[in-house]
């Protein structure tokens, strides 16, 4: 059931990808852009030939506009080792707040497009812990440690890192505290194990009787 929901998820996250949005019937947008303009009245007055080259064109420049995304999206894997995850967001938020402005984009819009980067700079601040240089291991453990999202991210900070940035081991895992935890747990797990079984043995410890009552041998 969840992997049919969540491919229906994606597949209707792919249609809308692939009509922008809605942005393509907009009146805003086909009035910047008539020449992908394929709505009725934009077709109305052109021939089969020229509403197929239309189409055509429309369909390239969304199409393009995916491959941008595809992209952006695989170059933030180097860009993201490199700068981490908090500073590759803030460099997205400074770059999607100033190239509307740039293009000269209507100022309505700008202001709001600018207000919505603006407020992610706090929320990664606060609550986006740095994954860079992590394991899932040490991801796990910084969960684990954090009792609300509210310090998840000074928890994050202050738990040392077990590899380099080129991958190199800086704290051997037998030597850190979870290591330590996991051994004890099955230290003492052993002990009541081997306890228990040596009472047996000794004919040691509580039996049921025939008639349903419980003694102590010992």
């Amino acid at each position: 059931m969840i992997s049919i929901i969540s491919g229906l998820d994606f597949l209707f996250f792919g249609y809308d990808q692939g009509v922008m949005g809605g942005l393509l019937t907009l009146n805003s947008f086909v009035t910047t852009f008539p020449n992908i303009d394929t709505t009725k009245a934009g077709l109305i007055c052109l021939s089969r030939s020229e509403q197929s080259q239309r189409s055509t064109v429309q369909g390239i420049t969304t199409a393009s506009y995916n491959l941008g995304c595809f992209f952006g999206a695989i170059f933030c894997i180097w860009i993201g080792n490199y700068l981490g995850r908090r500073k590759t967001i803030f460099v997205r938020s400074i770059i999607m707040a100033s190239l509307p402005g740039s293009l000269g984009a209507a100022r309505h819009t700008y202001i709001i497009l600018a207000v919505i980067n603006a407020f992610i700079f706090p929320v990664v601040y606060f609550f986006y812990p740095e994954t860079a240089y992590r394991s899932l291991e040490e991801m796990d453990i910084i969960f684990q440690k954090s009792t609300s999202v509210f310090n998840v991210v000074s928890v994050a900070r202050n738990e040392p890192h077990r590899f380099g940035k080129n991958g190199e081991l800086l704290i051997n895992y037998q030597d850190t505290e979870e290591h330590m935890r996991r051994a004890s747990h099955v230290s003492e797990t052993q002990i009541k194990t081997l306890s228990s079984g040596s009472d047996l043995e000794s004919g040691k410890g509580t039996h049921i009787e025939n008639n349903g009552s419980i003694s102590d041998s010992s």
